[in-house]
């Protein structure tokens, strides 16, 4: 392959270093989830977001897109891939299939039971319903935030939270070798803990 025809690496060089490692996840949400990845910012690391578009935020499509995006840009060995869908909806068979693919790809799985909003709540709380609907956990997120719209919203006061979340989402988890928590809770701790990582 020529120079000329190697694919781009997406880095933002103006706050990124030549060796910067890339976190690139493709998530169900349009907004929400670009605002909070957005509060980790370093050199070391880059998290990109592929937001839903077009309506299409079913797990197959959200899955899809991050393919999509590797084969369009250079990658390297160290760089991670993350699809970050909720329990919602969707069918069992639906999000059983993109679990296997994830796991064969080497994808990281951020599944959050029932929608990404809960994973907010635990930067306040461990103590959920296990049964809450997706309503229901963007009430309760903005019940503890004080405010909340999901195109706009202070993700920066939930920095010094995120160790609360962690350990929040790692309590509720009492059965992590499962493909994601069948009661109320999140696996997006594991995502954040890598972006840590790195910074670390």
């Amino acid at each position: 392959m020529s120079i000329t025809s190697r694919k781009p690496r997406p880095l933002d060089r103006a706050v990124a270093v030549r060796d910067a490692r890339l976190i690139v996840v493709a998530t169900e949400g349009e907004k929400t989830e670009e605002i909070y990845f957005s509060i980790f910012r370093s050199t070391k690391i880059q998290v990109k977001i592929i937001p839903c578009s077009g309506g299409k935020s079913a797990p197959e499509h959200v899955f899809h897109r991050l393919l999509e995006y590797r084969e369009q840009f250079q990658l390297e060995g160290d760089d991670e891939l993350w699809l970050a869908i909720d329990r919602d909806k969707w069918k069992d068979k639906s999000l059983s299939e993109v679990a296997r693919r994830c796991k064969n790809e080497k994808i990281g799985l951020a599944l959050s039971n029932p929608c990404f909003e809960i994973w907010l709540s635990m930067h306040y709380s461990a103590k959920f319903s296990e049964s809450l609907n997706s309503t229901q956990a963007t009430k309760l997120f903005r019940k503890h935030h004080g405010s909340f719209n999901k195109s706009k919203f202070d993700a920066v006061s939930l920095i010094p939270k995120v160790p609360t979340a962690i350990a929040n989402a790692k309590a509720l988890d009492d059965r992590p070798k499962l493909r994601w928590p069948i009661k109320t809770g999140s696996r997006v701790y594991r995502l954040v803990e890598s972006i840590l990582t790195v910074n670390a």
